[in-house]
């Protein structure tokens, strides 16, 4: 970062900087004087505001606490409203909960009818089918019995053809006495046979007159079950039409009177908001009130921040003045002891090596920086002008004298050139050094070219660390390049 070439050149620009921050205290100082009487002018209308918001705050009151009570009656008339047609409902929920529990035990009652029939239908159907095996074991039985019938009949025809002969014929047609045993077992097997024919068949109708009789009292029970079932289902039938025609009737009076009390909490709440619109608009008038009041209030603490601003900005320049008068005492006392100790001795003859190693950061000449100073330079007046070049290099990297000769000024400004030393080469070649971390020399120290003289740093008006260096030619600086 470009500093002032000498001590003399550093006091110009401070002088400088003195006059500029002398200049920005008279602006600051009317700044505080603007701000002084705008503050003023906002505390006067917010007084003036804050009168008129007090008068409307007590217009509204009066208004808020007629349309309060009246809101309260309506509110009340709402309340009780309200609270019938609870009641009403509430009522009527209980007789439609009652309805529809009935229903739901009818439905049940119908439902287990249902299922009494179906299973009936289901026994009925069996029964068929039990009656149809029995009509078929009927016909069965009644063949057996006609088959039992014709036996029987060539059997008694048989027995009244033997009983037509007597002993005596059986016997004298039989050729022997066991032929005539013969013929009288067959005579008595023929009857015995009857009579089992007469038994078995006496049995026979006995069992088609039961199946029979069995089978017309099952189906006479299931059709007296199905008739029964029928008539209860038919009876629940109507309980359940006669339960939906009074839960109907109930939604209906729970609709008429849903519909009476809303019509009267429309009535009500129309009401309520014509007073709660008179109320608005009281209350929309004192928010305008208030928010002029705060936009006041952001005024004034504005201006209060901008008077602040500026009795800070006076207390910096009155701070930055007193600094600059300071540092101008301490660089002209630099001036003075440095021009008793310029040497007239000749200690190099203008050649000079380069200070540091390291690249080109700044070239000499005007510079679009701002932080530069004003400088004159051949007779022409730059607004920022670099006095020397900005090399770079490792922090505290060793700084070596540019050539031999003499230390003349040893010393450090907190605006500028930070540590920095200024080497006389002869009665008319200067060099510096600045931004130095620390010295190595003191000053009237006769020093050789390549000597180390300080370490590289960033102190003062520093961008970062790297070595500041000039060239003074009779006082003048002058672009170091052409000498190293």
């Amino acid at each position: 970062m470009a500093q002032q070439v000498d001590p003399q050149a550093q006091l110009s620009s401070l002088i400088a900087q003195q006059s500029s921050w002398q200049q920005k205290l008279a602006q600051a100082q009317g700044q505080i004087s603007q701000s002084a009487a705008a503050l003023a002018a906002a505390k006067a209308k917010l007084n003036q505001t804050t009168a008129s918001l007090a008068a409307q705050q007590a217009a509204t009151a009066k208004v808020a606490t007629t349309n309060s009570a009246q809101i309260t009656d309506l509110q009340q008339q709402l309340a009780d409203a309200q609270a019938e047609l609870n009641g009403i409902i509430k009522d009527n929920t209980d007789r439609q909960n009652k309805l529809i529990s009935d229903l739901g035990a009818n439905q049940f009652l119908q439902d287990q009818t249902d299922g009494h029939i179906q299973a009936t239908a289901q026994q009925i159907d069996y029964t068929n089918t039990k009656l149809t095996d029995l009509a078929s074991q009927i016909a069965d039985l009644q063949a057996n019995e006609d088959a039992t019938r014709q036996q029987l009949g060539v059997v008694l025809r048989e027995t009244y053809k033997q009983q037509q002969r007597s002993l005596l014929e059986f016997l004298l047609d039989s050729v022997s006495f066991g032929d005539f045993l013969t013929h009288v077992s067959n005579l008595q097997n023929v009857a015995g046979q009857q009579d089992h024919l007469l038994s078995l068949l006496k049995l026979q109708q006995q069992a088609v007159d039961a199946a029979k009789a069995e089978q017309q009292r099952q189906l006479a029970t299931l059709q007296d079950l199905q008739a029964s079932q029928q008539d209860q289902k038919q009876t629940l039938v109507l309980q359940q039409q006669d339960q939906q025609n009074l839960l109907e009737a109930a939604r209906v009076q729970a609709e008429e009177a849903n519909a009476r009390i809303s019509a009267r909490e429309v009535q009500i709440q129309g009401l309520i908001d014509t007073k709660q619109g008179q109320i608005d608009s009281n209350q929309q008038l004192l928010q305008q009130l208030k928010d002029a009041q705060n936009q006041l209030h952001a005024t004034i603490s504005n201006q209060s921040d901008t008077l602040s601003q500026a009795q800070q900005q006076e207390a910096t320049a009155k701070t930055q003045l007193d600094r600059l008068e300071r540092e101008v005492e301490g660089v002209t006392a630099l001036i003075n002891q440095a021009e008793a100790a310029r040497p007239t001795k000749t200690y190099s003859s203008g050649g000079l090596q380069w200070p540091v190693t390291g690249p080109l950061m700044q070239a000499f000449g005007p510079s679009p920086y701002r932080f530069e100073p004003a400088i004159t330079y051949n007779g022409v007046r730059y607004a920022h002008f670099h006095t020397g070049i900005d090399i770079g290099a490792p922090n505290l990297s060793p700084i070596r004298a540019a050539a031999d000769g003499q230390v003349i000024v040893v010393g450090y400004s907190a605006y500028g050139y930070g540590n920095y030393i200024v080497l006389a080469h002869n009665a008319h070649l200067a060099t510096l050094y600045a931004h130095l971390s620390r010295t190595a020399v003191t000053q009237g120290t006769v020093v050789k070219e390549g000597q180390v003289i300080g370490y590289e740093g960033s102190t003062g008006n520093s961008t970062g660390p790297h070595l500041h260096f000039e060239v003074r030619v009779d006082g003048n600086f002058v672009n170091p390049l052409g000498h190293l």
